[in-house]
């Protein structure tokens, strides 16, 4: 069977949104049918992956200031690209996740009669808040074959708002990722909250008020805030409570399924305390890793966590102190040896192997139902697996290295990486330097020799390996904080084994050492020890002329002299500057996007404001001698 899963969040670059999506698709595809997951990605390259009888369909995210600015959302325009993907193939049944690309198959069906089946994972309401959505998407449901709904909540608004009632198939959880092991006995509970503290239904607030006041019952309690989130919301989060709970409450970045899972199975408790979830896989995610939940008596939640030995529900309407007393009282059910393993054998209930059938008997329901009906186009249900385009080795440089031939690279090898979006933006940002630095290299038929590269990002450090290069990284914590003694003491460390080693490089790249450490100079005269003899030391920096900037090229230059170098090369670089999107649901304001193209257009005739300054060092063995002498 041919099979279209869609959502217009995709895998990995948002994870929680669409987890239900992806992972059906590769369950049905682990049972032999052949899969296209069709969804969307940062960046502006369309991708195909195959993992097995999987084909991910990658389209660009369709996102600027200016559609933003008139309330158009990426996931709004998806259906755009959704109904491009499924015009171009004869499925013989596809699922969708939200509004826009149930419009999409619904359009698809119209023309070329393709039943459809909408997994409904939104709360209240159902639709994407946009232009006519809640119309269209009414006109889609109802040529839908079949409803799915994740819970009974759900099913009640599907009723309330349409009059019609979905099939209930909760929200499945993989329970390989998501697996109980036996727990380490601590001292002091962990807290852990997933959430994301950007969103006022999750109500994270409340459980930082909660804690406060749990504090003084369990002095050595921890509460990990696991959630995305921005500096400003933080900063604010953590400033509503007090020194003492400020000190004991941690944020922490998850960065796979893995990191994910391990700290489901070290909390003591996990809480999820927003309200009306449509269902809630993070309190299926926690019980399967053999950790209780405190949840609010709303939504999917309620449904979860109707027994008591498993997990502790509060009112919508309570307030700090009671959601404190139900913490107090989960974490005495911790206590309990059995409640690992009874959460963990309760959650089986929501496995993908007890789940994952019914959506397989539903799919020979709605077949043998339309069958019948078939267009003279559709073919016979057979399976062909596809093979991703580009499956070969792509060649960039042949002959003359350009910037075209390396800025393809940089973003194949971009895409190549598992990350979320916040992280494919904060990377991208570095594009114009990584860019440059290779393109340098390879002009100079530098392609030999181990690399030492100093950067707070390992980006580059991944494109050289990916050309053969022999790379040794040092990671560096750039502040901004020009008293980072740490840093110093780090990054001094790192060098010293390396030169214990007897380690030479030909080629020591450094990312903004003003920015990073509070002696240049010393740090200069280490890594020209590290050099092998003809080797060349590359520095990137801020520029000085480029906004308030603390860093000076006149002190490098000064730094370098004194370090027995000598200046090779001094280039401003710059390039097309992405939007600064760390946030995956950020609006970037009309006005900042406009300056920043402005000030682009300048920076191509202005040289010398460009951001980023480049200097090509080379060692000058015979100055220094001089200057030893002395």
């Amino acid at each position: 069977m041919k099979i279209a899963v869609t959502s217009a969040f995709g895998w990995p670059y948002v994870r929680r949104g669409n987890r239900v999506a992806y992972e059906l698709a590769s369950y049905l595809a682990g049972r032999g049918n052949e899969v296209h997951f069709i969804t969307t990605k940062p960046g502006s390259v369309r991708r195909e992956k195959a993992k097995g009888n999987l084909l991910i369909k990658y389209y660009p995210v369709i996102d600027n200031p200016v559609l933003t600015h008139f309330k158009v959302e990426y996931w709004q325009t998806f259906s755009l690209s959704c109904l491009g993907a499924l015009l171009k193939e004869d499925y013989d049944i596809i699922h969708t996740s939200l509004t826009m690309d149930a419009i999409a198959a619904g359009i698809n069906r119209s023309l070329r009669g393709t039943p459809f089946i909408p997994v409904l994972i939104n709360g209240d309401p159902l639709y994407t808040d946009a232009l006519r959505a809640k119309r269209l998407f009414h006109q889609a449901l109802r040529k839908a074959s079949r409803l799915v709904t994740i819970s009974n909540f759900v099913n009640d608004i599907l009723m309330r708002d349409y009059g019609l009632e979905g099939v209930m198939i909760p929200c499945p959880v993989d329970t390989s990722k998501f697996s109980y092991v036996e727990k380490d006995k601590t001292d002091f509970p962990k807290i852990l909250c997933t959430a994301t503290l950007i969103m006022e239904r999750k109500r994270v607030p409340l459980l930082v008020k909660a804690f406060e006041m749990l504090i003084e019952h369990v002095p050595g309690a921890i509460l990990q805030l696991a959630g995305e989130t921005t500096p400003e919301v933080t900063e604010k989060l953590l400033m509503s409570v007090n020194e003492k709970t400020r000190s004991s409450i941690k944020i922490v970045d998850i960065s796979s399924d893995e990191v994910l899972a391990s700290f489901y199975r070290n909390a003591t408790i996990t809480v999820l305390p927003s309200l009306k979830e449509p269902f809630g896989m993070v309190t299926t995610e926690s019980l399967a890793s053999g950790t209780p939940v405190v949840g609010t008596r709303s939504g999917g939640t309620a449904e979860i966590l109707s027994d008591p030995r498993i997990g502790v529900t509060f009112e919508p309407t309570d307030g700090p102190a009671e959601l404190c007393q139900a913490l107090l009282k989960c974490i005495e059910l911790a206590r309990d040896p059995e409640t690992p393993k009874r959460c963990s054998e309760y959650a089986q209930r929501y496995s993908w192997n007890t789940l994952g059938p019914k959506y397989e008997d539903l799919h020979r329901e709605v077949l043998n139902s339309v069958i019948g009906d078939l267009q003279p186009h559709k073919r016979s249900f057979v399976n062909k697996i596809s093979e991703p385009e580009n499956s070969g080795k792509p060649v960039y440089f042949n002959g003359h290295v350009d910037t075209s031939s390396v800025t393809r690279l940089f973003v194949d090898t971009l895409d190549e990486l598992e990350i979320t979006a916040q992280k494919y933006y904060q990377i991208e940002r570095h594009r114009p330097g990584c860019v440059y630095v290779l393109k340098w290299l390879l002009n100079r038929k530098i392609r030999k020799g181990n690399i030492l590269i100093l950067s707070a990002s390992p980006f580059l450090s991944i494109l050289l390996e990916k050309l053969d290069y022999t790379v040794r990284n040092i990671t560096v914590n750039n502040r901004g904080d020009a008293a980072n003694e740490n840093c110093d003491r780090e990054i001094s460390s790192d060098l010293q084994s390396l030169a214990d080693r007897g380690e030479r490089f030909g080629v020591i790249i450094c990312d903004d050492i003003p920015g990073c450490v509070t002696a240049p100079e010393s740090t200069l005269q280490k890594l020209r020890k590290g050099l092998s003899p003809e080797g060349m030391l590359i520095v990137t920096i801020p520029n000085i002329n480029h906004g308030r900037k603390r860093n000076s090229l006149r002190q490098i230059e000064g730094a370098a002299a004194n370090s027995g170098f000598t200046v090779q090369q001094i280039s401003y670089i710059t390039g097309e500057q992405p939007i600064n999107k760390t946030n995956t649901f950020a609006r970037v304001p009309l006005e900042r996007y406009i300056v920043q193209k402005l000030r682009s257009s300048i920076e191509r005739v202005a040289v010398s404001l460009r951001s980023h300054v480049f200097i090509a060092l080379k060692r000058n063995d015979e100055e220094k001698i001089l200057s030893d002498s002395r």
